[in-house]
């Protein structure tokens, strides 16, 4: 656990990374079409391929830490009330994100070899391009260990642990 704790942290850390490299490139090119007229090529285009990547690198950590979107209100509600239904209402929502982040790694696998195999880029032809299978690994692997991340925490709250939260155990 500890090692997949570990790549979950590097993955958010290096979608952190991301995020300022966008921040640095969207200033760049303000700066640039503000001061010299001239744009950085194919900004919108790098931004664009680069969120979705950036999301996904981010989500295996923001899971494993319970940090995604749920509607707490009700399980807290449940949860400080003592029953049993809010482990297993969260344990249900866990399972259930598992099975949508595995259906969204059966999409994205493929997608990776295909844009390999097929020299997918993004960018604008003759001025600036980048591969495009790197956006799609990120979404694959991230897509993959959310899928585990999820489902290790639906088996603890639907066999044993009492509580509902962080699950950095």
């Amino acid at each position: 656990m500890r090692l997949f704790h570990s790549l979950a942290f590097v993955m958010a850390l290096l979608g952190g990374i991301g995020t300022l490299a966008m921040m640095v490139l969207i200033n760049v090119d303000v700066v640039g079409r503000g001061f010299f007229g001239m744009p950085f090529p194919a900004t919108a285009e790098i931004i664009s391929a680069s969120i979705v990547g950036i999301v996904f690198l981010q989500l295996p950590y923001c899971t494993l830490k319970g940090r995604n979107i749920r509607s707490a209100m009700l399980l807290d509600r449940l949860a400080g009330r003592g029953h049993r239904a809010a482990r297993i209402l969260d344990g249900v929502h866990y399972l259930i994100g598992g099975v949508m982040l595995a259906i969204i790694a059966c999409y994205a696998v493929p997608e990776v070899v295909e844009m390999i195999v097929d020299r997918e880029t993004v960018g604008i032809r003759g001025i600036m391009t980048l591969p495009r299978w790197p956006f799609v690994v990120s979404v694959a692997i991230g897509a993959i260990l959310t899928t585990i991340a999820f489902f290790i925490i639906a088996k603890r709250r639907l066999i044993s642990p009492e509580s509902i939260g962080d699950d950095d155990e």
